[in-house]
């Protein structure tokens, strides 16, 4: 009779760990769907409708005055398309010409829907370092968005690097 009870315990035990494992990977999959979620709405807040409207709009007029200015302009596009969605999904630090790379698309794009209104100066003494994705390039967007293209005048962004103590 021992034997039975000791059995009986051991196989409730083993019940009770299949229960906790399965409700474990139940939570385990909600964190991941929710991961999912912050990523796509990051996503979404990174590339704005309005400014993906905007370039497709700048592209069309750039069909009928110049093929050549419209394929450069798709090219840029895609690339930062493409570079920002890549960032995103990965979400692990980036080397600082990567996130560059990403800066100089999107300041192309700019410069070619407020022409002769976004002078780029850069002082990048330092590369060989490693940012959050999408962080300069956000910093540059804003500066745009809420700087250069609010007042209407002609402005500067200033990009810069340099290494120090500490």
């Amino acid at each position: 009779m021992p034997m039975v009870i000791a059995v009986e315990i051991f196989t409730y035990y083993f019940y009770l760990a299949a229960i906790q494992y399965l409700e474990t990977q139940e939570e385990l999959n909600e964190s991941r769907l929710e991961l999912e979620r912050s990523r796509s709405n990051l996503l979404l807040s990174q590339i704005r409708p309005h400014f993906i409207n905007s370039n497709l709009a700048v592209i069309r007029s750039l069909c009928h005055e110049s093929t050549e200015k419209a394929v450069e302009m798709i090219d840029h596009f895609s690339r930062y398309l493409q570079e920002n969605i890549q960032q995103i999904d990965d979400m692990r630090l980036v080397p600082f010409m990567k996130e560059m790379e990403s800066v100089d698309n999107y300041l192309y794009l700019e410069m070619q829907r407020f022409p002769d209104s976004i002078e780029v100066v850069k002082d990048i003494t330092v590369k060989n370092f490693e940012v959050p994705p999408l962080s300069i390039q956000t910093i540059v967007e804003n500066a745009v968005r809420y700087g250069i293209s609010m007042t209407g005048n002609v402005g500067t962004i200033c990009i810069s690097t340099e290494e120090n103590d500490g």
